[in-house]
Formats: structure tokens, C-alpha cells, sequence
């Protein structure tokens, strides 16, 4: 009965201030693999993965503690741009669960960044299987089905994306773009303008509504979100080869020139890209 006494008084008092910090602490050094799990859970990455490295080590770990910090360290990779790494952690998690959507959900992830869309393809379709309601699923497939140039399935995920999270601004913006991509820019417009209310900061969101707007040829609404996407990703090529081509419509010959031969020195064949949207 004294140690139950003890333990509430402790945590019921850990909103006073140091004190109750220090017993709190006190606690947690009888239980290293908590202060482990602690260390994963973390938004710090260099903590993330020590932390997570412990639990995934430790005799003492459970299974399910486990998943999860296979999970987080692949996040971690990710984050990184360590994909390699990022998918032997996600098929650790998916060998402990093989039915735990989100594994599947990272592993995909970096599928994606490595260009291997249809292996990302099946492990999104194997997460939105095991759980249907799973929105960021929608939005990673309907990002590769976009790189894929399959846009009706892309603007088909982003929907439900959407209708699963309203307030997520990453579909609205791109579905925006995927829209102004085939054409609908009405719809690109708004898309594009809902995901700069809930993200007013995103670079892709000012791009989103600048290329709509080089779609429509309004080279002057174009210009200032070209700028602010820049300012924010200066190392995105295709913005830059699609501000010249603004600056171009525009009247700025020098301006144009200049952006043009950066992006395509520095990212040759960019202009291929952008060839059948008949920009100019």
C-alpha cells in the first residue's frame, strides 16, 4: 500500500516542476527499455535512432514495441534518404506482423523514392487491404500512380485522401497540380488555393497554383508563386525551367534566358518534360 502511495503521489505531482521531474526520472532508471522507448518515440532523429536501435536490441523488448521501432528507424532512414536501410527496417517490422498496414506504408514510401513503383504499388495496395480507412496510403499511391502518368487513378486516391482527412492540405495540393496536369484548371485553381489555406508556407503548394496559372498563360499570376516556390526548393529544376518559361511569356528575355540554362544545365532534358503541356 506504501508503494502505490508513493507511485501516485509522484506521478500526480509530475505538473509541479523539478521535483517531481527528478522522481519521475528516478522511476524510469529502473526501467531502461522504457527510457529506450521514450528515446524512439522522439521527434529528434539522432535520439529516434538510438532509442529505437535499443528497443529493436533489447532481450527484454516485446514484439509489438518492436514493430514499432522497426518502424520509426525507417521513418528515420527516410528521412535520411537511407531507402535501402528504410526498407530492410519496414520487411523487419512486416516479418513480426504481416498484417500491420503501416510497415507496409513505409516500406512503399521508399519504394517510391527509388523509382520502384510497382513494388510501392503492391505494398500500397497490401496497407489499404489491411486497413481501408488508412488515408496517407490514398495520398503515397496516389503519388506514384502520378509519376506513373496513371492520373485518374492518381485524382481517384487524392479523393479519398480527402474525403478521409479534409484538412490535410498535401492532397488538396496534389490533386491541384495532378488537375492542371491534364487539364482541368478551374478545378486546379481551387485545389491549389485550399492547400496554400491549410498550408500557406509549402512550396509545392505555390507551385501547384503557378504552373496552373502558366497552364492558363496568366504569366503575371504565375510569376510570384514561381518566386515563392523557389525561394522556399531553389534546387527544383522544373519550377525554374517553368519560371523562364513565365519570365519568357512576360517579356523578360534576359530573365528567361537565365533560368532556362540553369535548369537545363543543371538538370539536362528537363524541357522534355514539360513538352506536351504546350506551355509556350
Amino acid at each position: 500500500m506504501v508503494i502505490v502511495i508513493v507511485l501516485c503521489s509522484v506521478f500526480g505531482a509530475i505538473a509541479i516542476g523539478g521535483t517531481a521531474y527528478f522522481f519521475y526520472r528516478v522511476i524510469l532508471n529502473l526501467r531502461p527499455e522504457a527510457q529506450s522507448m521514450i528515446r524512439c518515440r522522439t521527434k529528434d532523429d539522432a535520439a529516434g535512432m538510438q532509442g529505437c536501435t535499443e528497443v529493436i536490441t533489447g532481450k527484454q523488448t516485446s514484439n509489438r514495441d518492436k514493430i514499432y521501432a522497426y518502424d520509426r528507424r525507417s521513418v528515420i532512414h527516410i528521412n535520411r534518404k537511407e531507402f535501402d536501410a528504410a526498407i530492410d527496417d519496414a520487411t523487419q517490422a512486416i516479418r513480426l506482423d504481416q498484417n500491420h498496414a503501416v510497415s507496409y506504408y513505409n516500406r512503399a514510401l521508399s519504394y517510391e523514392r527509388k523509382e520502384m513503383y510497382d513494388a510501392a504499388l503492391q505494398d500500397l495496395n497490401t496497407s489499404l487491404r489491411l486497413n481501408p480507412k488508412y488515408g496517407p496510403a490514398f495520398f503515397a499511391r496516389g503519388n506514384v500512380y502520378q509519376q506513373k502518368e496513371d492520373y485518374p487513378h492518381a485524382i481517384s486516391d487524392y479523393d479519398e485522401a480527402i474525403r478521409i482527412n479534409p484538412k490535410d492540405g498535401f492532397p488538396w495540393i496534389f490533386r491541384g497540380s495532378t488537375r492542371a496536369a491534364v487539364g482541368d484548371l478551374q478545378g486546379a485553381l481551387a485545389d491549389c488555393n485550399k492547400g496554400l489555406l491549410l498550408r500557406p508556407d509549402d512550396a509545392n503548394a505555390f507551385d501547384c497554383r503557378a504552373f496552373t496559372y502558366l497552364r492558363m498563360k496568366n504569366y503575371a499570376q504565375a510569376l510570384p508563386d514561381y518566386n515563392a516556390a523557389i525561394k522556399r526548393l531553389p534546387a527544383v529544376y522544373g519550377w525554374l525551367y517553368c519560371r523562364g518559361l513565365t519570365k519568357r511569356g512576360l517579356g523578360d528575355v534576359a530573365g528567361a534566358k537565365a533560368d532556362i540554362t540553369i535548369a537545363t544545365t543543371r538538370a539536362p532534358g528537363i524541357e522534355n518534360r514539360y513538352k506536351r503541356f504546350h506551355l509556350e
